[in-house]
């Protein structure tokens, strides 16, 4: 069952993969991007000033893991998920060891992701 309507924050992104998540996001009944945070160091408090039900943010290189479970601190109920560029292709992971190859990332991907981590239980391990 889907919340009545998902609150999204999006944040350090590359600025085209950005627009195209934003672009496909606007559209989705029921989905409303509340934040587009460009600076990673104002993400905290963008989390605390728009209580979004999922951030979709940029990963770059190392883990999510640690800057994940401090973001969770500030809005335990939110779900993250972590766009990884690398060769072109993306991956959705969430704070879990969940992680699904999308291959070639569109907004449709990311809306899917979306729905489906609401969709679970939400299940915390701390990171290794």
């Amino acid at each position: 069952m889907h919340a009545p309507h998902i609150r999204i924050l999006v944040a350090d992104m590359p600025p085209l993969l950005r627009e195209i998540i934003e672009c496909g996001l606007r559209v989705q009944p029921g989905m409303t991007v509340v934040g587009d945070v460009r600076a990673h160091a104002d993400l905290s408090a963008a989390v605390s000033d728009e209580r979004p039900d999922v951030t979709v943010i940029g990963i770059e290189g190392g883990e999510m893991a640690a800057e994940c479970m401090a973001l969770l601190s500030i809005q335990p109920a939110m779900r993250v998920i972590g766009v990884r560029t690398a060769g072109g292709r993306a991956e959705l992971c969430e704070l879990r060891p969940h992680c699904v190859s999308l291959g070639e990332v569109g907004a449709t991907d990311i809306v899917v992701a979306i729905r489906t981590a609401l969709d679970r239980p939400r299940v915390i391990e701390p990171p290794c």
